[in-house]
């Protein structure tokens, strides 16, 4: 439940930074085309290592927050419970 939950959130998010990211990466490709200077390959290693790392850095991060609010979640409305038992 939690998992569908996760994935139902994150899966169009990766998409949408995906087609994003991709859309100004081919920008930028097509800019250097046009200017006769191909980016070379530290550039484009150091844009990619960038990339991938915010990307993985901000799911990371999503996961962990995520987990984190459904146990907080779930323990008061656990506590919830309980006072109205009394």
């Amino acid at each position: 439940h939690i998992c569908l939950q996760i994935t139902g959130w994150l899966h169009p998010l990766t998409y949408y930074w995906v087609a994003y990211t991709g859309h100004h990466y081919n920008l930028l490709r097509q800019a250097t085309i046009d200017a006769k200077t191909l980016p070379s390959s530290l550039d484009e290693f150091i844009f990619n290592f960038i990339l991938v790392g915010v990307v993985s850095g901000s799911m990371i991060m999503a996961l962990i927050l995520l987990l984190w609010g459904f146990r907080f979640g779930g323990s008061t409305r656990r506590n919830d419970l309980e006072v109205k038992k009394q």
